[in-house]
């Protein structure tokens, strides 16, 4: 069949404009759609796009257990990342970077460099990034963490007010002496952040090694690893009684937890617990 005729259009009028003619959304029936205003439209598509918003800095004065004051931010996006980059963690560089990052003036000094939060007394390095994890996270924590003798991942807290509470004040003096047995001048002092890990790198680390290192000279000479075996066993039993007499400063950052798994009680020291400093992630 052929198709039915269709009237021609009528001509307009001399100088009239055709009406403009609507836009038919898919699936909408002419009536249905909403009425067009040209000024309105034209109004939307020149006006600037609104610009982003910023977020408020949220800062804060850090006194340091072993003198001085830092300042520091809470963490963002971009310190999330950094902490959670297998480059970094591979370098154990991860949490130091992301503490040099959060933090804006060190002792007047400006902000640090990586190589500067190493040289920080492990007493000031934990206040420090208690410090920015309560600003970024709230006072109280939750985060995971592996149970040495089952390895079941436990979810943790942490009440971070009791922590920083708990930090004590390194003396004027960073370095003493123990009067030892032989006569032997053995002068001691206060690890860094520095000091903590190089001796956590031991694959045979033990409490003792974290006491060992705090010998700092034996009568004129610079300790090294080998200065305890010269001393006998009276003296090593006294220079470790007189260095533990001498406790580091700052908060405390080992928690002692209880498996659900296998019941045992186990520890975690907070400083290499990645997952503690970015909370909602299982890492390191």
């Amino acid at each position: 069949m052929s198709p039915e005729p269709t009237e021609a259009p009528r001509p307009l009028p001399k100088g009239r404009k055709p009406p403009p003619q609507p836009v038919i959304e898919e699936g909408k029936m002419e009536a249905e759609q909403p009425p067009v205003n040209r000024r309105e439209k034209l109004a939307r598509a020149s006006a600037p796009e609104p610009p982003p918003q910023k977020k408020k800095l949220v800062t804060g004065n850090v006194n340091l257990p072993g003198g001085g004051v830092a300042i520091v931010r809470a963490a963002d996006a971009d310190d999330e990342c950094v902490l959670a980059s297998i480059a970094y963690q591979e370098k154990d560089e991860a949490i130091d970077r992301w503490l040099a990052g959060c933090t804006l003036d060190l002792n007047g000094r400006g902000a640090p460099e990586v190589s500067d939060v190493l040289q920080l007394y492990v007493g000031d390095w934990n206040e420090i990034a208690l410090n920015i994890i309560k600003i970024t996270y709230g006072n109280v924590m939750t985060f995971n963490g592996d149970c040495m003798f089952c390895q079941l991942t436990n979810k943790l807290n942490l009440n971070v007010d009791a922590a920083l509470a708990s930090s004590t004040k390194y003396p004027d003096a960073k370095e003493y002496e123990v009067p030892i047995p032989s006569g032997r001048k053995a002068i001691c002092g206060y690890n860094t952040r520095m000091h903590r890990k190089s001796v956590r790198k031991s694959a045979a680390l033990s409490l003792v090694d974290m006491i060992h290192i705090r010998l700092k000279r034996l009568d004129t000479h610079p300790a090294t690893a080998h200065t305890w075996n010269e001393l006998d066993g009276p003296d090593r039993a006294a220079l470790r009684a007189g260095i533990i007499a001498h406790p580091e400063g700052g908060p405390d950052m080992l928690v002692v937890n209880k498996c659900e798994g296998c019941e045992k009680r186990f520890i975690t020291l907070l400083e290499d617990n990645i997952s503690f400093f970015l909370p909602g992630m299982r890492l390191g």
